[in-house]
């Protein structure tokens, strides 16, 4: 499996990449593994669950997507080269590289029926050829046990050089931790693909959630949008992921 190919900085036992999203994408796209992008309620999650951090932490490349972390960790290290590369901003830029647009390269992991034919009508609408045989609609897992066989045996059967995953928060981590796991463990299997696991960021492109503006997603604010547009999910979620601040605070003092 390919080495990571951006620097990083370690925050909360996570290596995070470091640089602008066109360099994060161009690594992300050369490499054969997992990439996540956990918001602050998953960063949360990581602190007290360290079986989740660890499955982060093999992540061939982690997205510093929470801006909650990023502007705590600037504001301490005003030099650091860490930039907020949001989950949103990453797959926009990613869905325009030509290398999506080859029949059979992208997979999607989707987390209903209508999603999934939604997410197939408006990549198809943007010239990536999405067929019904390069989707798969995950069932409900369990967080103790984020595990699929069926969808391994598909991805071995399709061999796409691109896994999107588009599932909530602490559960897609957990299955792309496990099928890179379950692809080193059999040398037999074509090629590891690049899993990515952007969540509801596609929702937001397609428009089945609250479209993010791009001043939003750039002054840190998509946070924000979600909480207007779905107050009683998001505002709970992100009111208990404040720790993550004083996580932050902590790991920028030490350096």
């Amino acid at each position: 499996m390919a080495e990571r190919r951006t620097d990083s900085i370690r925050i909360l036992q996570i290596p995070f990449g470091v640089g602008n999203v066109h360099e994060l994408v161009e690594a992300a796209l050369d490499l054969r593994g997992l990439v996540t992008a956990p918001s602050a309620p998953c960063l949360a999650l990581a602190a007290k669950d360290a079986r989740y951090t660890g499955q982060l932490a093999e992540s061939q490349l982690v997205l510093p997507d929470s801006g909650a972390m990023v502007l705590v960790w600037r504001l301490i290290r005003p030099s650091s080269p860490l930039q907020r590369v949001s989950g949103l901003a990453f797959l926009s830029t990613m869905l325009e590289d030509p290398r999506l647009r080859q029949p059979g390269a992208l997979f999607l992991v989707d987390p209903s029926p209508e999603a999934s034919a939604r997410n197939r009508c408006w990549l198809q609408g943007r010239g990536i050829p999405i067929q019904v045989e390069d989707q798969y609609v995950a069932p409900l897992y369990s967080p103790d046990c984020v595990e699929d066989p069926i969808l391994l045996d598909r991805l071995r059967q399709r061999a796409p050089r691109y896994v999107l995953i588009n599932l909530g928060g602490g559960i897609q981590e957990r299955l792309g931790a496990w099928l890179q796991q379950q692809w080193q463990q059999d040398s037999a299997d074509p090629k590891l693909p690049a899993i990515f696991c952007t969540g509801a960021a596609i929702a937001f492109l397609t428009g089945e959630q609250s479209r993010i503006p791009a001043w939003a997603d750039r002054l840190y604010l998509g946070w924000a949008v979600r909480c207007l547009g779905r107050s009683s999910i998001y505002v709970p979620r992100y009111f208990k992921s404040f720790p993550v601040l004083y996580y932050t605070l902590r790991a920028a003092l030490k350096k």
